[in-house]
This record gives structure tokens, sequence and C-alpha cells, in this order.
């Protein structure tokens, strides 16, 4: 007999890095996954958009979130004129990733909403990409304790799961829980080269365990990728591993 009502996987932030979301899936498999939790940022910074969407949605994720960068299929349309170099940059990857997916697939991530309540076990959580009422705002410890008052009250969940800031983060505020597992793909705060997941045990007693998984995959291959698909953004996603890049470009904010 099992000590658990029920697993549930918790994925964040693939940018289309096909080889480290095929990772994560097959460590999936010898988990004993029930449920599986996507919260956004799947096809943009990375060069397998259509690929981690086909995989994602065999998946079948009872929550799908999304992120501040699937918007940008719906921001960056025809009409787009970039003001600068960085939005320049921005609809360069967003065209790559527009070219690679159909209508229907585009039109399923702008459908898609930026936060879902979900009672799993006897627990309720609130899924969000980056705050509960924001997916270009992370939740993390620079919010002040109003505006974490205002998440608990607003939402009033047991449990807060986010991602968008790339970063492991565990706090308790009140009787609200928060968990980030991190990023699948372009890790932050750190030049970590394995992919992040996460898995939230729910107990017959109520209780929860939070499990951090990171998983190896083939980096290398990865950037190979990049390079022979002429992906735009190949210089961006080095310097998030932590390679030396040539680029005038620099990351002013969390786009990505």
């Amino acid at each position: 007999m099992r000590r658990y009502v029920m697993r549930i996987a918790v994925l964040s932030d693939v940018h289309a890095n096909f080889l480290a979301l095929d990772a994560v899936y097959a460590d999936m498999q010898a988990q004993r996954i029930d449920e599986t939790v996507f919260l956004g940022d799947l096809v943009m910074t990375g060069p397998r958009p259509g690929e981690c969407y086909s995989l994602l949605e065999r998946m079948k994720p009872a929550v799908w979130i999304q992120g501040n960068t699937d918007n940008w299929l719906e921001e960056i349309d025809e009409s787009f004129v970039p003001k600068d170099e960085k939005e320049a940059f921005q609809k360069s990857l967003n065209d790559y990733a527009a070219e690679a997916l159909g209508k229907a697939q585009k039109e399923n991530l702008i459908g898609k909403p930026i936060s879902q309540d979900a009672v799993f076990g006897s627990v309720h959580f609130t899924f969000c990409h980056g705050t509960p009422t924001s997916f270009s705002r992370g939740l993390d410890l620079r919010l002040d304790l109003d505006e974490l008052d205002s998440i608990a009250e607003s939402c009033g969940a047991a449990v807060v799961c986010c991602g968008h800031t790339h970063t492991r983060l565990f706090m308790r505020h009140g009787n609200m829980s928060v968990c980030n597992f991190g990023s699948v793909s372009l890790p932050s705060g750190d030049d970590g080269r394995m992919a992040r997941y996460g898995i939230i045990e729910i107990r017959g007693s109520g209780s929860m365990g939070f499990e951090c998984r990171d998983i190896a995959y083939d980096i290398d291959a990865f950037f190979a990728d990049m390079t022979d698909s002429g992906y735009p953004g190949l210089e961006f996603v080095r310097k998030k591993y932590g390679y030396a890049i040539h680029s005038s470009l620099e990351k002013t904010d969390r786009t990505a």
C-alpha cells in the first residue's frame, strides 16, 4: 500500500530546449507521477519550439499555464515594429518560434490562463508563471510583506507554485506555502547545466513533500543544435549557461 495520495510533477520554463525536456520526461517515467503541471514559457529562447510543444502535449498536463514569452506570439504580430535593439532581438526569437509552430498551436498557447486553481488530494493549489495576477513579475524574496499578504488573501490557496525567475524558492508566508522548482532550461543565479523540475507528494495525512529533481542531458548537443539550425539566440543562451560570448547585447530584465 502506497504511503502517498498523489505525486505531481511540476515543470516550468522549458524555452524550446527539447533535449532538456525529453530528459525530464524520461525521468518522470520512473517517478510514479500521477499528474503533470506546466507553468509556462515553452517555445521561446531555444531551437525546438515545435518538438517541445508536441512532447508537452503528449504529457497531457492537468494544468498548463501561459508564460510571458509564450505571450510574445500575440504581442509581436505582423504590425510590430521594434523600437530598439532589445525589441529587435525579441522579434527575431519570436519569428523563429512562430515559423516552427502551426496556427492551432499558437492559438492554444496564447489562450492559456496566467494562473489556475486546482485541488489535488485535499490540497488547494494556485499555479502561475510569475504571480497569480501577472506572468511578467516574479514571486521572490524581493516582494514586500504587503504584497505577499495580498497574494495570500486573494488566492486563498495553501500552496502557490510559480516559475519565471528560473530560481528555486521555497518559503512560507502565514498559511501560504510558495514553491518554485527552477527551470528546465536557462538557469538563473548559477551556471547549472542540468534540467530542473520538481515533484510534490501529497500524503494521506494531508502533509506534503517537495522534491527537487536535477536531470543531466547532453548540453553540447543542445548548443550544436542551435548552431546547426541557425538559431538567432545562440549567444544569449550560451551566456545564460556561463559560456563566454562576443556580443554587445546585454539582458536588462527578466524577459525569458
